[in-house]
């Protein structure tokens, strides 16, 4: 089962090659505007998955993954419009500007 890093460095590890595999040869293609073309691969939810990494209390094993899939995201313009990524990427800016990552919070 192994213990929480373990569980995070592999996340990281697979997440990162679904993402090359999803963005990078631009996998939409030039001209496709169809939200379902631009969605992830199937099994990856992002913002499914942050959402339930926050009520479990789970984020330093998803938001890591979840960032390694998004890095490539850059290499795909037309999914970087798609809704489906811009939901996440605005929960963990949300994360981000929280004042409970401010180390002097209570």
């Amino acid at each position: 089962y192994g213990g929480l890093t373990e569980r995070m460095l592999a996340a990281k590890a697979v997440a990162g090659v679904l993402g090359v595999l999803a963005f990078g040869s631009g996998a939409s293609g030039p001209g496709v505007a169809n939200e379902r073309s631009l969605a992830p691969p199937p099994g990856v939810d992002l913002a499914g998955a942050l959402r339930r990494a926050t009520r479990a209390g789970e984020l330093c094993v998803t938001v890591p993954w979840t960032l390694a899939f998004l890095r490539f995201l850059p290499w795909d313009a037309e999914a970087a419009t798609a809704r489906v990524y811009l939901e996440p990427i605005a929960t963990l800016r949300r994360m981000l500007r929280s004042p409970r990552l401010d180390p002097s919070f209570p």
